[in-house]
């Protein structure tokens, strides 16, 4: 049992690396070669290749694929898929710390931000279990999925604001023009005209 071939990076998203090397934890190897022996009696062939796509979300795996060939023994497969679910994170998702200090930090409370998800791909050094003269070459991609948050400074905020004080103050003339004297004692169709025209400008919940 030992690590074979090249690992190779496909970045996706400009995230922080911080993998020390592109390989599987030693626990998920350990995991991997017990399946192989307690299973790998039950295959046809004494040579096999398979891949298997692991996403992570935060530091836990939500999701784990077998890609391409396949291998004879559906057990042997789903034992392996299970031994990949329970993968530690290993430093595949970047540090909060980092992803702060490039402006991907979650907003506080009542402050405007951009959410969006950026994936980074890792494909890993490719490991060979077995058992009773049967190799088994592994290749494991992990998807890193990182939710990350732009938020928006005091500045745009007081931008936005002062914009909507120009709509209110525009809003307030047309619906004057139009509805006043409104006929009515509570005033309504003014107050309904000023409302629909700060909501078409997206401004109502800002300055109500």
């Amino acid at each position: 049992m030992a690590p074979m071939g090249c690992g190779a990076t496909d970045e996706r998203a400009a995230l922080p690396e911080r993998r020390a090397n592109g390989a599987l934890p030693a626990s998920t190897v350990r995991a991997l070669q017990a399946c192989a022996e307690e299973r790998a009696g039950r295959l046809q062939r004494r040579a096999y290749e398979i891949e298997f796509a692991v996403e992570l979300r935060g530091d836990r795996v939500t999701e784990v694929k077998p890609k391409g060939a396949r291998l004879d023994d559906t057990s042997l497969e789903r034992c392996m898929i299970d031994a990949l679910r329970t993968m530690p994170d290993a430093g595949f998702s970047p540090d909060p710390d980092e992803l702060t200090s490039r402006g991907g930090l979650l907003p506080a409370r009542g402050v405007l931000a951009n959410t969006s998800l950026l994936p980074q791909v890792y494909r890993l050094i490719p490991v060979v279990v077995g058992s009773s003269g049967t190799m088994i070459v592994i290749a494991v991609v992990v998807l890193v999925v990182v939710a990350v948050v732009a938020s928006r400074d005091d500045t745009d905020e007081e931008a936005e604001r002062e914009r909507c004080r120009k709509v209110k103050a525009r809003c307030i003339d047309e619906c004057t023009d139009e509805f006043m004297p409104s006929g009515s004692l509570d005033g309504m169709p003014y107050h309904d005209c000023l409302r629909k025209c700060l909501e078409a400008e997206g401004c109502f919940k800002l300055l109500k």
